[in-house]
């Protein structure tokens, strides 16, 4: 058992790291070589400790095993190895071992310092306030006409954006009338997920916070301007719901089988069933068959060297009028680490549900109906990322909620099978 005292530290530091991820990157700053934002530089620091009380869980009668537990490290080493074939070992130090330690580091806090249901509820807690302020904070951005938690501030700070500097383009920047929001956050498709996830998550809060978040969350989604996160809060609504109606254990696979048959009717009904898909859930269709081609362009040259993939490079075969940038994990993610990075980082998310959690005849003092609630939500949130990640890239903030919100559903699925 943890002191007093260091059960307080414990649980301050997962709740650090959650805030940190919502803090501006133009806070960011360099450590010789290496550019690191307020979260990683948290992360840095703080690996000795969330290792250290790893290792005391791994030892103790608590610990359940999850698949997620030997994945994620798994896939982490993975992302390292095939950037250092293709780019050489310093190359994936920098930009390997950054992805690594941002998809590590949180899926290990969670896992190490969480260890009752009320605390996997203070987190969720907290993520959900943090994203409030961020989209009350959004708005800043189409009063202004500047995305201000970005441009605005870096000119104070003095820091230079590496990874998306590009010029201002009126088409993409701009939606239904205003400047596309992106609040404390790098990019406004990511602002948008990570409202929505929140949004989803304040199931589980209650009274008037609960009120404030989703009007913080809510108006953060919308001036996002972006159909992805949109869609997708309208899909995990439709999930939650389903969980809260449907009893019987089977669910889920009448569930998979109703979706194979609704795509295989649009598949089969329509001339063109991505053209249809397109232009009728989209806010854009020319974004949606934009994505097609860079899936084209970009997939062929992943099939050059499909187990380490082609680097960090943005410099791969493409048309001279296409951008390099590629708005989808999965594709991302095989051209940086090879098509078994991009396998292993979807199995890692699966299996971070790997241990159920099912409703009991009754709610107990340690684990509760409540807990079950965030358990399933947890679950619509690891299909919705494999969802959206066909169509968005997962980096920097979002990229660290995955694995937090991963690391939170394996530590309530050991917290039920105890």
């Amino acid at each position: 058992m943890l002191r007093p005292a260091a059960a307080d530290r414990a649980q301050l530091l997962p709740a650090l790291i959650v805030v940190s991820i919502f803090v501006p990157e133009a806070f960011g700053f360099f450590l010789f070589d290496l550019r690191l934002t307020i979260a990683r530089a948290l992360l840095l620091v703080a690996m000795p400790v969330i290792v250290f009380s790893l290792g005391g869980l791994l030892g103790s009668s608590q610990y359940r095993f999850a698949l997620s537990d030997l994945l994620f490290p798994v896939t982490a080493a993975w992302m390292i190895l095939a950037e250092a074939e293709i780019d050489g070992l310093a190359s994936a130090v920098k930009s390997g071992g950054v992805s690594a330690l941002e998809f590590i580091g949180p899926y290990l806090a969670m896992r190490a310092f969480v260890r009752t249901g009320s605390e996997a509820q203070r987190i969720a807690v907290v993520f959900c306030v943090a994203a409030a302020i961020a989209g009350f904070l959004g708005i800043l951005d189409p009063i202004f006409h500047e995305h201000v938690l970005r441009e605005g501030l870096a000119r104070i700070t003095g820091y230079k954006f590496f990874f998306y500097d590009r010029a201002s383009d009126p088409l993409m920047d701009y939606r239904l009338g205003f400047l596309r929001s992106q609040g404390p956050l790098e990019q406004p498709i990511i602002y948008g997920v990570v409202m929505c996830y929140a949004l989803l998550l304040t199931r589980v809060l209650s009274g008037r916070k609960k009120l404030l978040c989703r009007v913080g969350c809510g108006i953060g989604l919308f001036l996002c301007a972006s159909s992805a996160p949109w869609e997708a809060l309208v899909i995990g609504i439709g999930l939650a719901y389903y969980c809260r109606f449907v009893p019987f254990s089977a669910k889920w696979s009448f569930l998979t089988l109703t979706g194979a048959l609704a795509a295989s009717i649009v598949w089969l009904a329509t001339v063109n069933p991505l053209g249809w898909i397109f232009n009728h859930f989209t806010l854009d269709a020319s974004t949606g068959y934009f994505r097609m081609m860079i899936w084209d362009a970009a997939g062929s040259d992943v099939m050059t060297s499909p187990i380490f993939g082609i680097g960090a490079t943005l410099d791969w075969f493409r048309p001279n009028w296409m951008s390099s940038t590629v708005d989808s994990l999965w594709l991302r993610a095989a051209m940086l680490f090879g098509i078994p990075g991009s396998i292993l980082i979807a199995l890692s998310v699966i299996g971070a549900c790997s241990l159920p959690v099912r409703r009991g005849p009754a709610a107990s003092a340690r684990f509760t109906d409540r807990d079950v609630v965030l358990a399933e939500t947890l679950d619509i949130l690891a299909f919705l990322t494999i969802f959206l990640g066909f169509t968005v890239f997962y980096w920097g903030s979002v990229w660290m909620v995955v694995a937090l919100t991963a690391g939170l559903r394996a530590a309530l699925g050991q917290i039920a099978a105890k």
